[in-house]
Parts: structure tokens; sequence; C-alpha cells
């Protein structure tokens, strides 16, 4: 099947759903690297980033991401506090 601009092989059919039968490991593998779809617990296995940090004052602020200082949210970009 050609989609996306290039050639996949596709396993299945609309028609009908997929089992997929294992021990209990699946993992992903592209070119040289192999990823764990699922973890131990049988979900999805996927690390999602802390988004806010907290922080004592502004003058702990010291790379680009969002921080929590005394009840106010701040944006570090670049050096720039908002």
């Amino acid at each position: 099947m050609n989609v996306f601009g290039s050639n996949h092989n596709e396993i299945g059919s609309l028609s009908e759903n997929l089992i997929l039968n294992t021990a209990g490991k699946i993992k992903i593998r592209f070119g040289n690297k192999f990823v764990d779809l699922l973890d131990n617990q049988g979900k999805i296995a996927v690390t999602v980033p802390r988004i806010l940090t907290r922080v004592n004052s502004t003058s702990e602020i010291n790379a680009d991401g969002f921080y929590l200082v005394e009840g106010n949210i701040y944006a570090s970009i670049d050096g720039e506090t908002i």
C-alpha cells in the first residue's frame, strides 16, 4: 500500500478485527532501534514529561519551560522569563 508518499506493508483488513498473540512483550523495530509497545501491566508504554516545574523563586529558573513560583506560572524561553 502506498500512503503518505511511501510504500507500507499491510496486516489485517478493515472488515475484520485483529488479534495479536504473545507471551507478553510487544516491541516495534524501526531502523536498528526497538521500542516497547506495552509496559509490564499491559498499558501503553509512554513517558509523559512534567510540564510544570515548582521552584521557590524566579532566580531558580535556569532553563526553558514552565515554572510554578508561589502560585504564579512563569514561562522561560531563550533566557527570557514571562
